[in-house]
């Protein structure tokens, strides 16, 4: 499940691969986050099942259930909002698009992603990031140099070049790709605060250890 979110987190750009399944218009995207939902949904069952039937550990069900308790209710709020504004909108089917995308889909990876990735894991979401945007930068690098993959004919010129990665247009390649350069400086920032830390307690130690000995 770690590397499932891994996978999906470096696909972030998979939302524009469309398809359909019957009338139902999907991305990638979304059907990377149905399957994951899935298969978490399926061993949570399994888990909770074994606690109930075979175990009979009630007091960590207990525990689960408290652990959720709060947050599964501004869960159903929020849910219950967006389906509310679904039912009176004058556009049901551009509606329950949105309402699909954008708050059932979030709602249930952030529930798997909540449940499975750990703080100490979170680095590795970062470099999930990192190696998606380097792809992306790498796209738009070539069509910087090349001047091909751009549909856009005024901003292939090379006189007018502007590069959009796999993106449609050069705005959301700066949108992708900016949040995720800063939060990656950040993250080295603490990185290298975290490593100096770390050498002045070894140097502290050392020193302590020789006073002891000299002494």
């Amino acid at each position: 499940m770690d590397w499932a979110i891994y996978m999906f987190i470096f696909g972030l750009p998979g939302y524009l691969i469309r398809f359909e399944v019957g009338p139902l218009p999907m991305t990638v995207l979304e059907g990377m986050i149905l399957i994951l939902f899935g298969i978490w949904g399926i061993k949570a069952f399994k888990h909770l099942s074994i606690l109930i039937f075979k175990q009979f550990n009630f007091q960590r069900l207990k525990r689960w259930a408290e652990r959720w308790k709060g947050l599964l209710g501004a869960i159903i709020l929020f849910l219950f909002s967006a389906s509310v504004a679904v039912v009176v909108s004058p556009e049901t089917k551009a509606a329950m698009g949105l309402w699909k995308a954008y708050f059932v889909e979030p709602i249930l990876f952030f529930i798997v992603f909540i449940s499975v990735i750990q703080k100490d894991k979170l680095k590795n979401i970062i470099w999930a990031l990192a190696g998606s945007s380097l792809v992306v930068s790498l796209v738009a690098l070539y069509q910087k140099l090349t001047g091909n993959w751009i549909v856009n004919e005024f901003w292939a010129a090379e006189a007018t070049r502007r590069v959009s990665g796999v993106f449609p247009y050069p705005n959301a390649l700066a949108l992708y790709v900016g949040p995720i350069i800063i939060l990656l400086v950040g993250f080295l920032v603490y990185q290298i605060a975290c490593r100096k830390r770390r050498e002045g307690d070894d140097n502290q130690k050392s020193e302590i250890r020789n006073q002891k000995l000299r002494h």
